[in-house]
């Protein structure tokens, strides 16, 4: 019987990472650019976003397309879209910005709480952890897969969350909506959602991959 993290030849599939804002215009597309251009182009590893209300077919929004293309990060080939109960079941981690997203993402699929985060929540964990990696998590990557050593840390940071108890000041976690707000607002959204990138691809047992291409770039779903 082929698991469910095997494709049809038995190789291991692909970590998936979707990332959920409202819109999917501002802070889960910035979000993904960031992570993307941080990793780099991988074959194990699939990088996405979504809206809870998304404006279907739409950029980046202005503003935010400019922050990332001020930190070289490339905006284009993008089109939001609204996410569905499939992609949260295909996703092996699921990333807010709010607690209030992420009660709507486990109102559509309940059974997604344990790889349900907030994304200063998760960066924060494993930040935690880095003192204390598994061995699937610090193994070369010639013997262990990118998938396989990203399930193993998130896995960590289930456990992690699990037992350290409730996060004193979660409420302040929330990364808020920046969307035709003033640009005080915009940039320092982009900061907290910057630096949490930065820290989750420093902690993640990974060695960056080549630059992304632009012909590399994610394809807009028609789902």
């Amino acid at each position: 019987m082929i698991s469910d993290r095997e494709g049809a030849s038995g190789k291991t599939r692909s970590f998936a990472i979707l990332l959920v804002c409202t819109g999917n215009i501002c802070r889960s597309p910035a979000a993904e650019r960031l992570m993307i251009s941080g990793l780099g182009h991988r074959d194990d590893i699939t990088i996405s976003s979504a809206g809870l209300g998304a404006m279907v077919g739409q950029p980046i929004d202005g503003p935010m397309a400019s922050l990332l293309a001020r930190r070289g990060v490339d905006t284009s080939s993008f089109a939001s879209r609204s996410i569905t109960p499939r992609m949260v079941e295909s996703a092996d981690l699921v990333v807010t910005m709010t607690r209030r997203q992420q009660s709507a993402v486990l109102l559509l699929v309940p059974s997604a709480g344990r790889r349900t985060f907030l994304l200063q929540e998760l960066a924060l964990l494993l930040v935690e952890l880095d003192s204390s990696p598994t061995d699937a998590s610090t193994a070369p990557e010639s013997e262990v897969s990118g998938a396989d050593r990203l399930r193993a840390m998130i896995l960590l940071a289930v456990a992690r969350r699990a037992t350290r108890g409730a996060i004193r000041g979660l409420e302040n976690f929330d990364i808020e909506d920046p969307y035709r707000q003033p640009e005080r607002i915009l940039t320092t959204c982009f900061s907290k959602i910057e630096s949490s990138i930065d820290l989750l691809v420093k902690q993640l047992p990974l060695k960056p991959r080549t630059t992304l291409p632009k012909d590399a770039l994610p394809k807009v779903a028609t789902e």
